[in-house]
């Protein structure tokens, strides 16, 4: 496990919001090359992990984006 720097997701928190009105999931750490997002529960997962194609393609199309976004999900209260 490597928890790492990043300028694109240094940037996430800020701008999330702004991105993803409504959606249950908060950008929480960038670890081994993927970007956790932080739920508060497993029914938050399970609806967060049926918009991950949605949450990727909008982050894709950002400036500085990485070319491959690979997004984990984790259950934090």
């Amino acid at each position: 496990m490597l928890t790492e720097k990043s300028p694109f997701f240094d940037a996430l928190p800020d701008i999330w919001p702004t991105l993803f009105p409504g959606i249950a999931a908060k950008p929480g750490r960038y670890e081994d090359g993927a970007i956790v997002l932080y739920v508060k529960n497993s029914a938050s997962l399970y609806i967060v992990r049926m918009k991950l194609a949605q949450i990727r393609a909008k982050l894709a199309a950002l400036p500085g984006a990485p070319k491959d976004i690979a997004l984990r999900l984790e259950v934090h209260s």
